[in-house]
């Protein structure tokens, strides 16, 4: 029912884009409209801020970044089927993105960014006619659905910064015209399927701050983040020769092995992090004009190359290295330890040699209270013990 008085005959259309806008002022724009939509006897009587109109008299762009929107956005925005840009990003949007996005046949581009919409990313918007959809830094929740595939003509797709779970879709790869992938700051796991690396038309994807583990082929991309993950795979020693086309590459923050000790004749490149893994060898020389930065600190690099183009200071300690090489082993509070050390003491404990760390197990019998998280220096002074005893039991 129509929230106007003194409304004209007008075709259902008109009347269904007005009360879309009335509800978006009651709703949502109170402190950002000066004239109350309510009266329009059509959606474009009077100039809006934000609200644009094509030479029909119907609403074609919603451009409200920084509107000072609060509240949840109303089913009736729908209505506004025939818009085509819509960017509500930088608001203070809450509840759940509506089911009837599925309205919006014509949207070319959809930012709904930095605001609160909890939920699960709802079907409604994997619309064909997308080129642009953004996500970015909200309170999303679930997996990435498989409508995704839905979205034949997306070129760019940010979900970075929510809180995401699950695996990656492997019908990412089928998406022919996608260039951009920003999944980083969710809680993704699995590994990175196999159609993206060999996707003909994606050039930069950020996986940065998840879960995610398993190996990184070769890629044509120009851009590859994937820091602070849990990868723990050997990187070949041909891998990155052959990626001549990146020009950004950060891989810092995970347990990659392998030895990085050789020539990078990479003229694309501008940033190179390998910073904080497990890779051995001395520090390479990138060779590249653009260059600006190259970190391969925190490291198991033995020898100071003079003559590298990166940062190498400070290393691994040499123990710590030794102790990640044997593959069976976990440093804790600066000693290798064994696994059985670990597990003989507290068996809440585990040491997980992939990532040469002591984790937590997961189990009614082991509540989070337990003080050997709690005190690490205290479970350090028990297996010091143990293997004092364990060298004098030896001696007899």
């Amino acid at each position: 029912m129509s929230r106007r008085t003194g409304t004209t005959v007008l075709s259902l259309i008109s009347v269904e884009e007005v009360d879309a806008l009335c509800d978006l002022f009651v709703n949502n724009l109170r402190h950002y409209w000066t004239l109350n939509p309510c009266s329009f006897t059509e959606p474009c009587q009077h100039r809006l801020n934000g609200v644009y109109c094509d030479s029909t008299g119907h609403v074609c762009d919603l451009e409200l970044t920084y509107a000072n929107m609060t509240g949840q956005l109303p089913a009736s925005i729908g209505n506004l089927d025939r818009t085509i840009l819509m960017f509500l990003d930088n608001n203070n949007l809450t509840g759940t993105i509506p089911d009837s996005f599925r309205s919006f046949t014509k949207l070319n581009s959809l930012y709904l960014s930095n605001n609160h919409f909890t939920g699960n990313i709802p079907d409604s918007i994997m619309l064909p006619s997308l080129s642009v959809l953004d996500l970015t830094n909200n309170y999303l929740t679930g997996s990435i659905p498989e409508s995704i595939t839905n979205l034949s003509d997306i070129g760019s797709i940010s979900f970075f910064d929510n809180q995401l779970s699950g695996t990656i879709p492997d019908a990412l790869g089928s998406l022919t015209r996608l260039y951009y992938i920003l999944l980083a700051g969710n809680f993704l796991t699995g590994s990175i399927p196999d159609s993206l690396f060999s996707s003909p038309s994606l050039g930069a994807l950020s996986l940065r701050g998840n879960k995610l583990t398993g190996t990184v082929p070769s890629t044509t991309w120009t851009s590859i983040y994937l820091d602070h993950n849990l990868f723990s795979s050997e990187i070949p020693s041909d891998w990155m020769p052959r990626l001549r086309s990146l020009s950004n590459i950060d891989l810092s923050g995970n347990q990659f092995r392998g030895d990085i000790s050789q020539a990078l004749p990479l003229s694309s490149l501008h940033t190179l992090d390998l910073s904080s893994n497990l890779f051995t060898g001395s520090p390479p020389n990138v060779t590249s004009r653009g260059l600006q930065e190259c970190d391969v600190s925190q490291n198991c690099l033995w020898v100071d190359n003079s003559t590298s183009t990166c940062k190498n200071t400070p290393t691994k300690p040499v123990d710590m290295c030794a102790c990640v090489a044997d593959g069976t082993r976990c440093w804790v509070d600066g000693m290798c330890v064994t696994a059985s050390a670990v597990s003989y003491y507290d068996p809440c404990l585990y040491c997980d040699p992939a990532t040469t760390s002591l984790n937590w197990t997961a189990s009614p019998q082991c509540p989070p209270s337990s003080s050997s998280i709690q005190q690490p220096h205290a479970l350090t002074t028990i297996i010091i013990l143990y293997l004092l005893c364990a060298m004098l039991l030896g001696n007899h």
